[in-house]
């Protein structure tokens, strides 16, 4: 059973934080470059299944996203399209998109992609709650 907090009425899994941390801790081992995550397999019933164009499409869409309106837009979106799908699966959907962004971002150092990364998605998980 993984442990939940309440969050107004509403309680929310920590299973995502914990694979992000994961997911970051394997990528800050000496030797590993900064890595994107990968899109979740879409075989279950829950699972959001847009294809990696249309994954592409919304990196594209997330760059010139100043005001988080088109994050908004796209929670509201896959909520509405794919009402069996939690959670994780959306935030984890919204950092895959996100993340070429912040890969790609040269300005930056392997750590400091990883905090924009983790922020993002703090970000997402706030907004997906709602």
């Amino acid at each position: 059973m993984q442990p939940v907090f309440s969050l107004g009425s509403g309680k929310l899994s920590l299973g995502f934080a914990g694979t992000c941390l994961a997911i970051f801790m394997a990528a800050s081992a000496p030797a590993a470059a900064f890595e994107c995550p990968v899109a979740h397999g879409r075989t279950s019933s829950s699972a959001i299944k847009e294809t990696q164009t249309q994954i592409a499409q919304l990196t594209r869409e997330l760059e010139g996203d100043e005001t988080g309106n088109t994050a908004m837009a796209t929670i509201l979106e896959l909520k509405s399209k794919y009402p069996k799908a939690g959670f994780n699966e959306i935030v984890n959907y919204m950092v895959t998109a996100y993340c070429p962004i912040v890969a790609q971002n040269a300005s930056l150092g392997d750590d400091e992609k990883k905090d924009r990364l983790m922020r993002y998605s703090q970000q997402i998980e706030a907004l997906a709650i709602q």
